[in-house]
């Protein structure tokens, strides 16, 4: 979604880049793109034959080389060309005036196309990241020429609210937490190899988990075979006890049971005292016998 939105801000230009005449023209074009607000992808404009025409233009090649940086590159590649910086580090003020310094090298930057090339660089920071320890405040600073803990924060809140990544700031520890990464970025020449090798390196890891998931997944199903066969086996004795039983009752029940006319050998004793009707008797076949 924010690939296409950035694709449609760039469509202006790319119309603009068809009628340029000069190569004056053509780096004003980079200048207004790299400004502009709402665009963060310039591959297309930067293969147009316009803008293709600045790299052999000894005037102009700088601005072709700005809009590389802009294409996939990142602060610390813009600052390379700079001279040494002072500690500690430089004012605003003296910021800018090395970057007029490096003015012979590539175009000084314009207050947006400095937050831009910083968000952009943001981006490919967060996206390379092997872990989030790497994105911790004291790497990032510095990567980004920020200076303090809270114009990164500030940093990352705008490109949060640009939606160009998901991320939460944990002060605390001083770590940015990314979730996720707009593709936002261009892939550089000779890039593809690397991601290749990534991607290959991915697909080893995943197997080995797949590998490892589906040893779990025979684990349970031997341990569920296992249940299985000794709940069977425990039913099986239980229905052969079952069956036995049933066979002694029915074979013995009619010769040993009590019939309907048969009584129990009971003693009964007189209740109220008293001893003519006292005394127990015991009774034998349902004939009654005084003792």
């Amino acid at each position: 979604m924010e690939q296409q939105k950035s694709l449609n801000a760039l469509y202006p230009f790319l119309t603009l880049s068809k009628s340029a005449s000069s190569p004056r023209q053509a780096a004003d074009i980079v200048s207004q793109a790299t400004s502009a607000s709402n665009v963060f992808i310039f591959a297309e404009l930067l293969s147009t034959p316009a803008i293709q025409s600045l790299r052999s233009d000894a005037q102009f090649a700088p601005h072709y080389r700005l809009l590389e940086i802009f294409t996939w590159g990142t602060w610390t590649d813009y600052t390379c060309t700079l001279p040494p910086l002072p500690v500690p580090y430089p004012s605003p003020n003296q910021l800018a005036n090395l970057h007029k310094a490096a003015s012979q090298s590539l175009p000084p930057l314009s207050p947006a196309q400095t937050h831009k090339l910083k968000l952009l660089s943001l981006l490919t920071l967060a996206s390379t990241a092997s872990s989030s320890s790497d994105l911790t405040y004291a790497n990032l600073t510095p990567a980004l020429g920020l200076t303090t803990p809270k114009e990164l924060e500030d940093l990352v809140t705008d490109a949060i609210y640009a939606d160009l990544m998901q991320a939460t700031l944990d002060p605390a520890r001083g770590v940015v937490i990314v979730a996720a990464v707009a593709p936002l970025r261009d892939l550089a020449p000779g890039s593809v190899g690397d991601m290749i090798r990534e991607l290959e390196a991915w697909a080893g890891r995943c197997e080995g988990v797949l590998a490892e998931m589906e040893g779990r997944v025979e684990g349970v199903k031997g341990e569920a075979r296992r249940k299985g066969e000794w709940d069977a086996l425990v039913e099986g004795q239980r229905e052969r006890a079952e069956g036995k039983w049933g066979a002694n009752v029915g074979a013995g029940g009619e010769g040993q049971g009590f019939g309907k006319g048969d009584a129990m050998d009971v003693d009964s004793v007189a209740v109220g005292g008293g001893g003519g009707g006292g005394g127990k008797r015991r009774w034998f076949g349902g004939r009654g016998k005084r003792d």
